[in-house]
């Protein structure tokens, strides 16, 4: 049964208007429930965004002085601490939540632009090139050519992924869902204090900016892919094809997959290669590529998300996070009601 929701979605003029109430950043997007409907549940009380920063001791600098009481007590430990905990202990991003600003609650993590380069080309935590999966609302569009470049090569990463873990043909519904489920596979906070319907609602509510990032993904792989006039997805099984996708897999993930083939045959055939190439052209022949390549990703989603978790008790403090992970709780038990 739909919900009818009595808060309705935050539209983008008010989305931008927010943005005057922090420094300037070289991107910025929103995302989550409170942006984009989600199918079967009710709109988001807190809104989502990310900045985007060259330098984000500056940032900091800045925000706290416009918005010191968005920062939890670290904010006493200065600038430089905050920048530290960012860059060291977590994903590379930042978050505050619960700040108040013009009325409406938010959540905002911010990240430098060499991490989120980095995540977004070798998925090293999987975190903000997780997010970017997704269909985003671009608040500040970057003028930056290398976050163009790469934010398209992440999509491109993620249609790879998913058709490694699929048939020859799937529905378009499919495909997306299987995108977005990478982000998720393996999060610790999957098991406990979100939605179990979460991907489905997700995928099932935005089908047309799902189709603006992928349907010319999947024309520019052709013949690796190809859709019909049906909406039905078409893939070469074959291992050359195989291959083409795991060679342009990220390296961290290819590194994950490659310690899970050695791990799991033992002394077998994959032990005396070194050569990630050499293991990807191996493992192209293989039938197990979907469970190896999700179980790997699984590895690398759990750990970075208790980093990210852990980092949480500093960014946002003891009982900011508890009552933070409560409220997730709260509208994944509530959310169909």
């Amino acid at each position: 049964m739909t919900v009818v929701t009595e808060r309705e979605v935050v539209g983008d003029d008010v989305l931008k208007r927010l943005l005057i109430n922090f420094p300037r950043s070289t991107y910025c997007f929103a995302y989550g429930s409170a942006v984009f409907a989600q199918k079967n549940q009710k709109v988001g009380e807190i809104v989502d965004l990310v900045f985007v920063v060259d330098d984000p001791l500056q940032w900091h600098t800045e925000n706290l002085k416009m918005n010191p009481s968005h920062y939890s007590a670290v904010k006493h430990l200065g600038a430089k601490m905050i920048t530290y905990i960012q860059e060291n202990l977590g994903c590379g991003i930042y978050y505050n939540t619960f700040a108040m600003v013009d009325q409406h609650l938010l959540k905002y993590g911010v990240i430098s632009t060499d991490a989120a380069l980095d995540d977004l080309i070798n998925w090293t935590h999987a975190y903000i090139a997780g997010r970017l999966h997704k269909p985003v609302r671009d608040l500040q569009p970057t003028t930056n050519p290398e976050l163009v470049k790469y934010t398209n090569q992440n999509h491109e990463s993620a249609l790879r992924a998913a058709l490694l873990q699929l048939p020859e043909t799937i529905t378009k519904f499919d495909l997306y869902y299987s995108i977005t489920e990478l982000s998720y596979i393996g999060d610790s906070r999957m098991i406990i204090g979100e939605n179990p319907n979460k991907v489905q609602n997700i995928v099932a509510s935005n089908a047309s900016g799902f189709d603006a990032i992928y349907l010319p993904l999947i024309k520019k792989l052709y013949p690796l892919v190809k859709i019909t006039v049906d909406n039905i997805v078409v893939q070469n099984m074959s291992s050359a094809s195989r291959l083409q996708h795991l060679l342009r897999l990220p390296a961290h993930l290819q590194q994950h997959m490659a310690h899970k083939v050695r791990g799991s045959f033992g002394t077998g055939m994959f032990s005396n290669y070194d050569n990630i190439e050499e293991i990807m052209e191996e493992l192209s022949t293989s039938d197990d590529i979907p469970h190896i390549l999700r179980d790997s990703l699984a590895n690398l989603v759990w750990f970075s998300s208790i980093r990210q978790t852990a980092t949480g008790f500093f960014s946002t403090g003891v009982f900011g996070s508890l009552k933070y992970a409560f409220e997730k709780l709260k509208k994944a038990l509530f959310s169909n009601n």
